[in-house]
C-alpha cells in the first residue's frame, strides 16, 4: 500500500505530459485497485470510476447496487476491464411497443386519463427506468376498411401513407392517418424519427479556375436551407481544391477543414504540420478522401 500512496502522490503533481508534437498527455488517473481480501481478490474503483452493472452482477458485488453499477467486486474480471467513468458505460435504451385489443373506445380514454396523471420516470430496482409511456397510434373500422389514425406528435412515414392511401392532408413526408393497418405491424413515430440526415461528396473536374471562383460566388449568394420535396439541404462547403503546382498536384483545404496527420505524413505537408493536421498535402489522396473538419480529426486513446 505505501507504493500505491506514492503513485497517488506522484499522479496528483503531474499536470501535462508532452510525448512529442503530436501526442499530449493531459490526464493519468487511478481507476481500479484489486487486493487479495482473505480467499478472494476484491476490486475497487477509485473515485469518479464505478463496474458495470455486467461486472456487478458476474463478479459478485460487494457494495450496493446504485443506478445499475457498482463500485466494487469480488474478483478480477477475466476480460481484464478496470473500472470506467460513469460516463462511458453503455447506455441502454429501449423502444418497447404494446399492442392493445379494445371493442370500445371507453378503453382508450380510460388509457389516455391514466397517462395523464402518470407520474414518471418510473425507477425499479434502480436499474430499469421508465421515462415515457405515449399512445402512438389507435386503428378503428371505418365503414369497410380500417384507418389508423396517429396521436399528438406522432406521423406515418411518406412510404406508408403512400403505399396504404392518407386518409388526411400528406404534409411534405408524413401524414397522420393512413387507410389500412400496415402488415409490418409499425406504429406511427415521432418526426424526430422520420428524417435522415446525409453527408454528401461531389468532386468537380475544372481547368479554369474561374469556375471556382463562380462556384464561391454562388454559394456565398446562396439562401439556406434549400426544401426540394423530401429533401432539405442545410450546408453546403467547399472542403478542398486541387491544382497542378508544376509537375505535381497540390490539394489544399478550404477554411475550417483540414488534412488528417497520416494524410500530411504520406503525402508530404506543402504547408505547416500542426499538430495532427495540415493544410496542404503534395498529391491527390488515393482513396478519393477530402479534407476534413477539425471535429472529426481528433483522436482520444485510453491506455
Amino acid at each position: 500500500m505505501i507504493l500505491f500512496d506514492q503513485i497517488k502522490s506522484s499522479l496528483e503533481s503531474i499536470s501535462l505530459l508532452q510525448i512529442d508534437n503530436t501526442i499530449e498527455i493531459d490526464g493519468l488517473n487511478i481507476t481500479t485497485v484489486c487486493q487479495a481480501n482473505e480467499s478472494e481478490y476484491q476490486c475497487i474503483c477509485e473515485d469518479q470510476y464505478v463496474w458495470s452493472y455486467y461486472n456487478c452482477i458476474t463478479y459478485d458485488a460487494c457494495d450496493n447496487l446504485n443506478e445499475g453499477t457498482c463500485t466494487c467486486i469480488s474478483a478480477i474480471p477475466s476480460d481484464a476491464q478496470m473500472c470506467v467513468p460513469k460516463s462511458e458505460l453503455p447506455g441502454f435504451d429501449f423502444l418497447i411497443e404494446i399492442e392493445i385489443n379494445a371493442t370500445s373506445t371507453t378503453m382508450i380514454d380510460e388509457l389516455r386519463n391514466l397517462l395523464v396523471i402518470l407520474s414518471l420516470p418510473i425507477s425499479s430496482v434502480h436499474v430499469a427506468e421508465i421515462t415515457d409511456v405515449d399512445i402512438t397510434t389507435v386503428c378503428r373500422l371505418n365503414g369497410t376498411e380500417y384507418q389508423c389514425r396517429c396521436e399528438d406528435q406522432y406521423f406515418w412515414p411518406c412510404e406508408k401513407c403512400t403505399v396504404y392511401g392518407s386518409c388526411d392532408e400528406l404534409n411534405s413526408a408524413s401524414c397522420g392517418c393512413i387507410n389500412a393497418i400496415p402488415n409490418d405491424g409499425h406504429f406511427c413515430q415521432p418526426i424526430s424519427e422520420l428524417s435522415t440526415e446525409y453527408l454528401t461528396d461531389i468532386e468537380i473536374d475544372a481547368v479554369d479556375i474561374t469556375v471556382l471562383k463562380l462556384l464561391r460566388n454562388l454559394l456565398e449568394a446562396l439562401s439556406l436551407p434549400l426544401i426540394n420535396s423530401n429533401i432539405n439541404i442545410t450546408e453546403i462547403h467547399i472542403t478542398t481544391v486541387c491544382s497542378l503546382n508544376g509537375t505535381e498536384y497540390q490539394c489544399r483545404c478550404e477554411d475550417q477543414y483540414f488534412w488528417p496527420c497520416e494524410k500530411c505524413t504520406v503525402y508530404g505537408s506543402c504547408d505547416e504540420l500542426n499538430n495532427a493536421s495540415c493544410g496542404c498535402i503534395n498529391a491527390i489522396p488515393n482513396d478519393g478522401h477530402f479534407c476534413q473538419p477539425i471535429s472529426e480529426l481528433s483522436s482520444m486513446y485510453d491506455m
